[in-house]
């Protein structure tokens, strides 16, 4: 996938930690990404989503407020089969299990890097679009 392809990916990220989101969202522009303003809350995602469905969403599993990631998640894919990304600050069995019905394409354990993101996300899409 070319750089010029890349613009025409949609991503919206959702993570809590502000430093994190800002270096993330900078990160995937100069990859070429189109990257909205990043959310910080299940809500706020949700929220985001049915404004303008994004084509790709990369999604922190644990966020404050009332929902999770994986609440979060299931909400998102319940009305709009748009492919999802967990990242995470960790990994357990529970969580795992929890996000299994939802057949995430990926679980990124933080810290990531923006090549492993990159790499993730155009084999999601194509994994996606063969579906």
């Amino acid at each position: 996938m070319t750089k010029r392809q890349r613009y025409d990916i949609d991503i919206l990220l959702v993570e809590d930690e502000a430093i994190t989101a800002v270096m993330l969202q900078k990160a995937l522009r100069e990859y070429g990404y189109k990257v909205r303003k990043p959310a910080a809350t299940g809500k706020e995602a949700i929220l985001r989503v049915k404004e303008k469905k994004p084509d790709i969403i990369l999604l922190d599993i644990n966020l404050p407020g009332d929902i999770d990631g994986i609440d979060t998640a299931h909400v998102i894919f319940t009305d709009h089969e748009i492919p999802i990304i967990f990242m995470t600050g960790y990994s357990n069995q529970m969580t795992i299990e929890r996000s299994k019905p939802l057949n995430p394409l990926a679980y990124l354990i933080k810290p990531v890097t923006v090549d492993e993101i990159d790499e993730v996300i155009i084999s999601s899409l194509e994994i996606h679009a063969d579906k």
